[in-house]
């Protein structure tokens, strides 16, 4: 399914479209903002999937709240269109295990969303006083025909508080502790888990800093497994290597951690028993070469050789093929990030590669060639640069002439151009009609090619009244297609008028059709025209009796003398 430009909260950074944002009484679900390049991106773009450049991305989100049973916890998400078209007719749906947690029901459609334009819903998540403590989820999407995008929620349902102030007043140690549990979670009070007895500590550490997605509170975990555990999970959601790194004791779930984060890097196992790191390196670097994998070059460290870093000389080998946008993120070298942007945008048509170029001259560049790439005129809308803007819709009037292709052209001139070739392509003359300068050589062109063409008259008759040359050419071309002497009376010149009467009577075999001429007079001709014709039927035929019907004996004597 063509997806949604729908973008909610860890979006907004990366696209300023879309945001979801906790209110009410529930807890601070403390989102963290994107991370920004060098990154691996496989949390925007799925490696294993073709990328569809030609539609919006959506950029979904694991929505996290805390709410209380027999509690509401009120949020807002906006809709965000980011194309260059209107969309209509939003409809919302809503699955799992939550939909029914979910108000207003249903939530109201949006009737249309204009380009570049955002709406902001609110819902609401109501959780019964009678729900079981727990961890639940579901989505909601938004769908315009078949386009649409998801936001994942899942919700952790905390049990009520009990309605003491002071734990330490409650009959038993289960119970105090269950209290002290409540209070260190919903107020995100990680001291709070010291004070339990009964209840571990440690998992109630875990619980915390899962909500506060902070490295120090994962760090105070005690025991190794629930601290790496902390570590790996949100190391892999937030594609955060420093968590990945601080997990000791367990090597496979480091690298697992360590290869979500960095596009999930093959072990080179020829190479990682090296102790020598240049010597290990080396191995790296030969073993891409050999495998052709770019991604054993992102266990290279950032050592240089000869003032350039080996990873990158590494990765320079794969450039001109990645696979996936996140491949420029493995570059140490800003500069060259930018570039493999600006290649990976222009080969691939990724507006998002585009999009995260630094230069603004590059990001219309490089916004012109996808709309180039992709034979989509509408993709010059892009370009922020007035006049490359320009020289992208010229491309498209000049390469591929349409009626739409004309349209946006600024240069009248490249305009009435297009339109000329544009009709000429579509065989329509209505099109020629948009040229309006009627007595152009441009709308001459168009309605004399389109007639002669179509062998339609009517077309030859669009021709400006003066233009005599082109016009008597279109009427005398289709006389001769339909071998129609009629359509030669609308001819101006005698030079014009006489071929065409005579080559339809030689096509026929009949020199009576000469007698049909209704013009029996030209200025500067000094005769009749159907003699002319005469002469041309007699010469063709071979045959001077004709000649003997015409009456100067100028014209007869070279009809003789041709025939």
């Amino acid at each position: 399914m063509k997806k949604l430009f729908l973008l909610v909260a860890v979006a907004v950074a990366l696209a300023g479209c879309v945001e979801i944002t906790p209110k009410g009484n529930g807890p601070d679900t403390n989102q963290s903002p994107p991370p920004q390049l060098p990154i691996d991106l496989n949390d925007l773009f799925d490696a294993n999937q073709p990328v569809d450049q030609n539609q919006p991305v959506v950029l979904p989100l694991n929505f996290f709240t805390a709410i209380e049973a027999g509690s509401s916890d009120l949020n807002n998400f906006s809709v965000c269109n980011n194309s260059a078209q209107a969309i209509s007719n939003i409809i919302f749906s809503k699955t799992g295990e939550i939909a029914g947690w979910i108000t207003p029901e249903p939530i109201p459609a949006i009737a249309s969303l204009g380009a570049g334009q955002c709406q902001q819903e609110n819902f609401t998540i109501t959780v019964a006083d009678s729900q079981a403590a727990g961890n639940f989820a579901g989505s909601i999407t938004a769908t315009s025909g078949t386009n649409s995008g998801t936001i994942n929620i899942s919700v952790q349902v905390m049990p009520q508080p009990l309605q003491v102030i002071d734990c330490s007043t409650l009959e038993n140690q289960t119970k105090i502790d269950q209290c002290i549990l409540n209070q260190a979670v919903t107020g995100k009070n990680f001291a709070k888990c010291n004070e339990l007895i009964v209840l571990d500590k440690d998992e109630c550490r875990k619980t915390v800093a899962l909500l506060s997605k902070q490295l120090a509170d994962c760090l105070l975990i005690q025991k190794k497994p629930l601290r790496n555990t902390c570590l790996n999970t949100i190391g892999a959601d937030n594609k955060d290597i420093a968590f990945c790194n601080e997990i000791v004791d367990d090597e496979d779930l480091k690298k697992s951690c360590s290869g979500i984060v960095y596009g999930a890097v093959p072990q080179a196992s020829n190479c990682t028993g090296i102790e020598d790191i240049v010597k290990r390196e080396d191995c790296l670097f030969l073993e891409a070469g050999t495998k052709s994998d770019y991604k054993i070059c992102t266990v290279i460290s950032g050592s240089i050789r000869q003032g350039i870093y080996y990873r990158d000389t590494c990765l320079d080998r794969f450039e001109s093929t990645f696979p996936v946008i996140s491949a420029c993120s493995f570059y140490i070298n800003k500069d060259l990030q930018q570039v493999c942007l600006f290649d990976f945008g222009v080969r691939a048509n990724s507006s998002e590669a585009c999009s995260a170029l630094i230069d603004q001259q590059k990001v219309n560049e490089c916004f012109k060639s996808i709309a180039i790439g992709a034979n989509d005129q509408v993709k010059c809308n892009n370009v922020s640069d007035k006049a490359m803007r320009e020289e992208c819709f010229e491309y498209f009037a000049k390469n591929s002439p349409t009626l739409d292709n004309c349209a946006n052209v600024a240069d009248p001139y490249v305009q009435k151009e297009c339109y000329m070739n544009a009709g000429i392509a579509a065989m329509d003359d209505k099109i020629c009609d948009k040229i309006g300068d009627w007595a152009s050589d441009l709308q001459t062109n168009c309605y004399s090619q389109i007639g002669k063409s179509t062998n339609n008259p009517n077309v030859c008759d669009k021709i400006y009244p003066y233009n005599f040359g082109q016009r008597d050419g279109c009427f005398k071309a289709v006389a001769q297609s339909k071998t129609d002497y009629t359509i030669c009376e609308y001819i101006h010149f005698p030079e014009n008028y006489i071929p065409c009467f005579s080559s339809i009577a030689i096509t026929a075999g009949s020199f009576g059709i000469c007698d049909q001429m209704a013009q029996d007079y030209f200025t500067g001709l000094g005769y009749n025209p159907k003699f002319g014709c005469y002469k041309d039927y007699a010469i063709a035929k071979h045959d001077k009796a004709i000649c003997e019907l015409i009456g100067p004996a100028d014209i007869q004597a070279a009809c003789k003398a041709g025939a």
